[in-house]
């Protein structure tokens, strides 16, 4: 965590220091980084670093950029800063591209559906065996979040069912990308009630879609950094989700984007790059961007 300044008006930007795991080696190739970070999202939090250092902060306004751990698994470092560092606007250090701005990001809701009963003789009329009740009960989950919304998107992320001798038992996990309009609450509502007993369903994680409208001042000194940078910016609402959901738990009304050079289809993957040129950019348009929010 670095601070700079102390006033009132808080400016967060939150990246985060971990990756998810790999073996590749970074190397550099003329003025290309490649390894795993170098997107997602080292090369943001880096871009963070430099702006504070460099920036002369006014009076009245404290500038935070934390790099925060865990954001590849639980979350935890951003549930820390959520209940620990309240700010009045949030940039979140994930790759959009140089010349791209994310305004939101869809929530993720997982659910565990599971069945244990005794068995019976699958010669007999009406049996259901447990692979039977994860297949009924994956339908209606999938029927339940298509009727609340044509936008979520549902996956199956695993699936079994065993005759374990005198028991049927069987699990699914199931994966639900929730846009912003959604409310979460309401989705979990529906889900519960798409599943009939013996099945059960358990939440693991609720986590909500979040959205910053394009007039609201974070974006639009964004969109002025971009014009001074000669920049026709894109305006991005991603699939999938990121520290900004789990501040956006508790935090309503908060103005957060997320912002950082490279290309986000590398996320994750062996050929993970950024360019130089590409680093240059973004830490161009961030700097002014900061700059101006400072002094309004």
């Amino acid at each position: 965590m670095a601070t700079r300044g102390s006033g009132s008006r808080r400016l967060l930007m939150l990246g985060h220091l971990d990756t998810v795991p790999h073996r590749w080696p970074a190397r550099w190739d003329g003025e290309e980084l490649t390894g795993r970070g170098s997107v997602d999202a080292k090369a943001s939090l880096v871009t963070y670093l430099q702006t504070l250092a460099d920036i002369d902060v006014p009076d009245g306004v404290q500038l935070r950029v934390v790099g925060a751990v865990e954001e590849e698994i639980t979350a935890a470092g951003a549930f820390h800063v959520r209940d620990h560092y309240p700010a009045d606007a949030v940039i979140i250090g994930e790759p959009s591209g140089a010349a791209a701005l994310t305004i939101g990001y869809y929530g993720l809701v997982k659910v565990r559906l599971s069945v244990s009963e005794h068995t019976e003789h699958t010669a007999g009329k009406g049996v259901s065996t447990a692979g039977d009740r994860m297949v009924e009960s994956l339908r209606a989950v999938r029927q339940a979040v298509e009727r609340l919304d044509q936008e979520a998107m549902t996956a199956v992320l695993g699936i079994h069912a065993l005759n374990r001798g005198d028991v049927q038992a069987g699990e699914a996990v199931v994966d639900v990308r929730v846009p912003p309009a959604l409310d979460v609450d309401e989705l979990l509502a529906a889900l519960r009630a798409s599943v009939a007993a013996p099945v059960e369903l358990e939440v693991l994680r609720a986590t909500p879609g979040v959205a910053t409208g394009r007039s609201s001042s974070l974006v639009k000194v964004f969109q002025r950094a971009f014009r001074a940078a000669e920049v026709t910016p894109r305006f991005l609402l991603k699939k999938g989700s990121s520290d900004m959901n789990t501040l956006a738990t508790t935090w309503q009304g908060v103005p957060m984007v997320a912002y950082g050079p490279g290309d986000a289809k590398l996320d994750h993957t062996p050929h993970e790059h950024i360019g130089a040129a590409e680093f240059r950019a973004a830490r161009t348009v961030l700097a002014a961007a900061v700059r101006e929010w400072s002094a309004l």
